[in-house]
């Protein structure tokens, strides 16, 4: 399988490149440039993939997000792909209300509020003990 790979790296001073890779092998290793501050793979959601981030980039981020560098897609993206790996078990409840708590309270577009609300609803239903959580995040 031929499967596209976007990736942007952001840098100091709001520097950015963005690369285009085709990943034909199993594994491919791709070097990450010096002094990256973080990196978005499957930058504007161009391939049909889940992607888990290292806790400290998914920090980075997050911070990205708070300080409105990135589309709504990309936004989406990060919670849509952190909601998927709650639900695998990979990441915890508390870290994803977390994470929408601190770093999507600034978001206004349409695309990633509507997954979020989604997320929030679903979460309301299967977790009783946690809905004043819940309905913290969703205020």
């Amino acid at each position: 399988w031929l499967i596209p790979l976007n990736i942007k790296w952001y840098f100091s001073k709001d520097k950015t490149t963005l690369i285009k890779v085709v990943l034909k092998e199993k594994e491919t290793i791709i070097p990450i440039p010096e002094n990256t501050d973080a990196y978005k793979l499957n930058f504007k959601q161009s391939g049909f993939y889940r992607v888990k981030y290292e806790d400290e980039i998914l920090e980075k981020l997050g911070k990205l997000i708070l300080e409105g560098k990135f589309s709504p897609e990309d936004i989406f993206g990060v919670g849509n792909d952190l909601y998927a790996l709650v639900r695998r078990g990979d990441y915890t409840l508390e870290y994803y209300l977390k994470f929408i708590g601190n770093y999507f309270r600034k978001v206004d577009h349409f695309l990633p509020l509507t997954d979020v609300f989604s997320n929030l609803i679903k979460l309301h239903l299967i977790f009783p003990s946690k809905r004043d959580e819940i309905k913290k995040i969703g205020k």
